[in-house]
């Protein structure tokens, strides 16, 4: 006689490692407002965003991964709200002119920073 396996289990319990919000070569004009709070990794490569409003990054507490690479960015933005999550910040290609040492200093858990292009570490 065979016999038949059930699996029982509650998405109650369920724990989700890694939450990825990604929005690469969409013409994005202006950072999205619609990220998830649980969000651990952001990638929003190849656009045209301008600017990162500090207000949409406060209640990103679980933020480890931030890529923004080839994108239109002016200035640096503030990732101070999630500076003990945030290991890994790509900003390559854009626009920036100044980058503020004091928020770099501020982000304690960052090990990896990839700018590239001409600025002023200030």
């Amino acid at each position: 006689m065979m016999g038949e396996l059930v699996l029982v289990f509650s998405l109650a319990n369920l724990v989700l490692a890694e939450v990825v919000f990604s929005r690469t070569s969409s013409g994005l004009t202006e950072f999205p407002t619609d990220i998830l709070e649980d969000t651990t990794s952001i990638d929003l490569s190849i656009n045209n965003i301008v600017s990162v409003p500090p207000e949409l990054l406060i209640n990103l507490t679980k933020l480890e991964v931030f890529r923004i690479p080839i994108n239109d960015l002016v200035e640096f933005p503030d990732l101070r709200p999630c500076s003990a999550t945030l290991t890994m910040v790509i900003m390559r290609k854009n626009k920036l002119t100044i980058v503020p040492s004091a928020i770099i200093r501020e982000l304690g858990a960052l090990t990896y920073l990839e700018l590239s292009g001409r600025f002023i570490l200030m």
